[in-house]
């Protein structure tokens, strides 16, 4: 238990440091994308419509 509480205690002392790293992380995988980082949103909306129309629609018959 004590070991579960020093790692909380650690990332919560490096909170900065974690959000810079995953935003740097995104920021990078996003750079050869035509929408950036909008495309974090667009494309699991689409993933959504996509299995909706599948699996909502496509199945009724």
């Amino acid at each position: 238990m004590s070991s579960f509480v020093f790692i909380l205690k650690e990332q919560v002392k490096n909170i900065y440091l974690i959000k810079r790293l995953a935003n740097f992380e995104i920021r990078i995988a996003n750079t050869n994308n035509y929408l950036g980082t909008a495309w974090e949103l667009i494309n699991p909306m689409i993933q959504i419509a996509i299995y909706w129309f599948i699996f909502g629609l496509g199945f009724r018959s």
